[in-house]
């Protein structure tokens, strides 16, 4: 399966890129005040940043749709009598319109604290996501790491406050050795969840393979203070336990 994201971006929505730009360059120059650099170099950095941003991430959601559109008509034709409701056929349509409201501009996702998610906006089910996530992670088992980690990006814009998509993210991330991505990823699954020990063990592995071996263990000791107030976690604190006892005296090293 290909891995490489898609570079075909429709001009209806670079249109919208361009004026996203246009926003957020006349938001930052409120607050710019750094005399070693000219307002225009300023401009034009922010201008490239939040246009790269934007083109990656419907770039992304434009590749995730590609190959979804392919694993899900696969499992279909295997299972005729699969529910209507969590048939791609049944919310392609739906898809479609999310993209013309995108590009039209009637839609900002998630501009507003109190807006919905798009998944409950346009009453995707929860049976087709569902399917979506299965895929996902199975793309993470087979290694196609990028395939997967589009995928749990169109996720996360459906439905942000899902912690399981922000978690699949980064561990495609990891699997495609972009540690440094997976370990920002983690971070920002830590806002929702910040007392999830497992969360601290991920952070604690990017920091290894990233090769701060300070943050490695301070993440690893918060890992361990959290697994000592729940039983749940006696398996991850023998683990833990183990690999910072290897890393304090130097048994494992990157």
């Amino acid at each position: 399966m290909a891995e490489q994201v898609s570079e075909t971006i429709p001009p209806e929505l670079k249109s919208q890129i361009e004026k996203a730009c246009d926003w957020f360059v006349e938001e930052a120059k409120k607050d710019y005040h750094n005399p070693l650099q000219p307002v225009q170099q300023f401009e034009e950095k922010v201008r490239l940043d939040v246009g790269d941003a934007f083109s990656g991430l419907i770039s992304r959601n434009l590749h995730a749709r590609e190959v979804l559109s392919e694993l899900l008509q696969k499992e279909e034709d295997e299972n005729p009598e699969m529910s209507e409701d969590a048939r791609f056929s049944t919310w392609e349509n739906s898809f479609d319109e999310i993209r013309k409201q995108l590009s039209e501009g009637a839609i900002k996702p998630y501009s507003d604290e109190s807006q919905k998610p798009i998944q409950e906006q346009f009453n995707i089910s929860w049976n087709f996501l569902d399917r979506i996530y299965r895929i996902a992670e199975s793309l993470i088992e087979e290694g196609a790491y990028q395939d997967a980690a589009a995928i749990f990006d169109l996720l996360m814009f459906l439905h942000p406050f899902v912690q399981a998509y922000g978690i699949g993210k980064a561990r495609a991330l990891f699997g495609a050795e972009q540690f440094e991505q997976a370990l920002q990823q983690y971070k920002f699954c830590l806002i929702f969840d910040p007392e999830n020990p497992a969360i601290f063990f991920e952070i604690a592995r990017c920091h290894f393979q990233l090769k701060d071996m300070p943050q490695t263990l301070a993440s690893l000791e918060s890992c361990l203070s959290l697994c000592y107030q729940n039983a749940t976690y006696k398996d991850l604190l023998a683990q833990a336990t183990t690999i910072k006892y290897a890393i304090e005296s130097k048994k494992l090293t990157v």
